[in-house]
Formats: structure tokens, sequence, C-alpha cells
């Protein structure tokens, strides 16, 4: 299994959105937003506008799931700068099959929590 922490911004606004995928290979046109806001403007700009970049791969959703709420947190998706609009580390990928995600506590690495938060924190 391979599961991801990725950023796609906006080339023409600089707007971010954070996400998680199970999969390889994600590519943009893969992803099915988030909101409306993204959407739209996906819609209206095209995805030749939009960059994707992969944080971090992990071999647990756990794992990717605690680097997605320490990274999506409650500043970040305040931020206009954003197209998030809920906090991080919650997924439909356990409901999909038929899992809850019951939140179980992984071990990510502190260091790179600390220099992602840090990279994420430049782009706001």
């Amino acid at each position: 299994m391979y599961c991801i922490v990725f950023i796609i911004t906006n080339l023409t606004n600089d707007k971010i959105l954070i996400g998680t995928a199970v999969q390889e290979g994600l590519k943009l046109s893969d992803y099915g937003g988030c909101n409306t806001s993204f959407k739209r403007d996906v819609k209206d700009i095209g995805w030749e506008n939009f960059s994707q970049e992969v944080l971090a791969s992990f071999k647990t959703h756990e794992e990717m799931f605690e680097l997605e709420r320490d990274l999506v947190n409650k500043p970040f998706v305040a931020s206009p700068k954003t197209y998030n609009v809920n906090l991080g580390g919650i997924s439909n990928h356990y409901y999909v099959r038929g899992r809850k995600n019951n939140r179980v506590k992984a071990q990510v690495p502190e260091r790179l929590k600390c220099s992602l938060s840090k990279k994420i924190k430049k782009l706001l």
C-alpha cells in the first residue's frame, strides 16, 4: 500500500490544498477535489494551472493521517490561502473499505513533521 500526503498549488494565486491518497501515482486529474471553491477554480482555469508535490509517503494510513492532522490544523484551515475547509487526519478511506478511522496514534518522526510544518507556514 502507498499512503501519501500531498500539496496542490494553484499557480495563478498560490492558494494551496493539502490532501491524502492511498494509491500509487496520483495524477492531478484523478483528484476529486474537496470543496466547491477548489472544483470551481479547476473548472475555470484548468488542471494545467496547478502543481502537485508529494510531501511524504508512508506504509500505513495512521502515519499518513497523523501528518495530515498536524499540517491541516485550525490556523491552516482558517487561512484564506488554503482550499482546505476541514481539519486533517480524518478520511473516508476507512469507510470505503468498511473500517472506521479510529485515529490510532502513529509514529511519524517529529523532525519530518517539524520540517513540513515550517515549509507550509512559509506558504501561508
